[in-house]
């Protein structure tokens, strides 16, 4: 990712820091058991989708988007990512 998205996205989402955001993705990426890397083998992608979106709707963070978003529609973004 570009360093300038990278910190677009940091700032947007009200990270003190770039570093802090990858961490936290690390974090979710490691508490949902989801592979780290896109070259690790992923069986079944949809496996863990509604792990994935009920992990986002109880999320901190997720109370300050500047768009209130459905359940539906946070499983449209994470199905779009695969």
């Amino acid at each position: 990712m570009p360093e300038n998205r990278l910190e677009e996205l940091t700032e947007r989402l009200g990270f003190p820091g770039s570093a802090d955001f990858v961490r936290r993705i690390e974090e979710l990426i490691e508490s949902l058991s989801l592979p780290l890397r896109a070259t690790e083998e992923v069986k079944d992608p949809y496996e863990k989708l509604e792990v994935l979106v009920e992990a986002a709707m109880k999320d901190f963070s997720f109370r300050f988007a500047p768009k209130t978003l459905s359940r539906e529609q946070v499983s449209e973004i994470f199905k779009n990512v695969f």
